[in-house]
């Protein structure tokens, strides 16, 4: 039959379509998809008899359920740990990414992407901060959205950088004076260069990806402030400014460790989700009154990858590690 031409029937025990009743679950139920499309879902019966001689994935020993998704990832070829970067405390461990080697965006991102796929996940939210010069800033990006775009998984790209605290939770110059002399010339080499981008090129390399990717089926744009102490509330503003501007969404890291949360009480004389939501230029943007942006705040900001457990498991099941305290 020329209908059965490209389609293929998935077979499982238990199909779960929809919903989270036991009502909705097809026992020994089945899928007939063509191509990217799903024609019809039933049960094994039903199909094997409409679509006779066609492939057959899967068996009675299997379940058929929706694709998962990753709410916050940080989609990596090689873990940490297979870079020599051990697990730790984050301000330490945050150091301690310099030891990292350098990948191939294009085929790191290929590599994770694979991985969320044999793991379920069809939908990511790859959260990423670019740094250095524009052009490697845009580098940066584009190898990545190139490798989704080739894998064909869905993705949310969330882009954000930090225009402060590069050395401490706070003032980096002040910080800097109080060192000795031999100490400030290895510290310095953390800072941004003279020719590093500044805030106006992240929010121009950004434009020209979103309107590169804006009618792409299945790859979306978003801001990612790295985390409230790396912005400025006026870069955080600018953000939110921008992504209504262009309908799209942020999301952000919040407090990942007890000297973060001494940052917020020290710097805003109050928790820092109070003052994200509470003070009026910023809460009226981040706090969550409009339907749009919306705004994510995640708890764990590391990979997801095999030698790490996952973390605190947020919507969609897929352990991805989205916090609670979100718009």
């Amino acid at each position: 039959m020329e209908e059965e031409q490209g389609t293929l029937l998935v077979r499982g025990r238990w199909l779960f379509p929809a919903g989270d009743t036991a009502e909705q679950v097809v026992q020994d139920g089945a899928l007939a998809i063509q191509g990217e499309t799903i024609l019809e879902v039933g049960t094994w019966d039903e199909l094997r008899l409409r679509y006779p001689g066609v492939q057959v994935l899967g068996s009675e020993q299997y379940a058929i359920l929706p694709g998962f998704i990753n709410a916050h990832h940080h989609c990596r070829g090689a873990s940490h740990i297979q870079h020599g970067v051990a697990d730790q405390l984050l301000e330490p461990w945050l150091l301690s990414l310099a030891r990292a080697r350098p990948e191939d965006a294009f085929l790191a991102t290929q590599l994770a992407a694979a991985r969320l796929l044999r793991a379920g996940i069809t939908n990511v939210v790859d959260v990423r901060s670019v740094r250095g010069q524009a052009e490697a800033m845009a580098q940066s990006i584009e190898g990545p959205l190139r490798a989704y775009e080739a894998v064909g998984i869905r993705v949310a790209f969330a882009v954000g950088m930090a225009e402060r605290s590069h050395l401490i939770w706070g003032d980096d110059a002040a910080f800097l004076a109080s060192l000795p002399a031999e100490i400030q010339t290895l510290a310095r080499q953390r800072l941004p260069g003279a020719e590093a981008a500044d805030v106006d090129d992240y929010f121009d390399i950004f434009d020209h990806f979103w309107r590169q990717y804006a009618d792409h089926p299945r790859i979306e744009l978003w801001l990612a402030p790295p985390g409230p102490q790396w912005v400025s509330d006026a870069f955080l503003v600018r953000m939110a400014e921008a992504a209504e501007r262009y309908d799209t969404n942020l999301q952000t890291h919040l407090e990942e460790s007890i000297y973060e949360k001494h940052y917020g009480i020290e710097a805003y004389s109050r928790p820092t989700v109070a003052h994200r939501g509470g003070d009026p230029s910023i809460g009226r943007k981040w706090g969550g009154r409009q339907p749009q942006p919306q705004l994510e705040f995640a708890a764990t900001g590391r990979d997801c990858s095999p030698e790490r457990p996952a973390g605190r498991r947020g919507d969609g099941g897929s352990g991805a590690g989205r916090d609670d305290h979100q718009r």
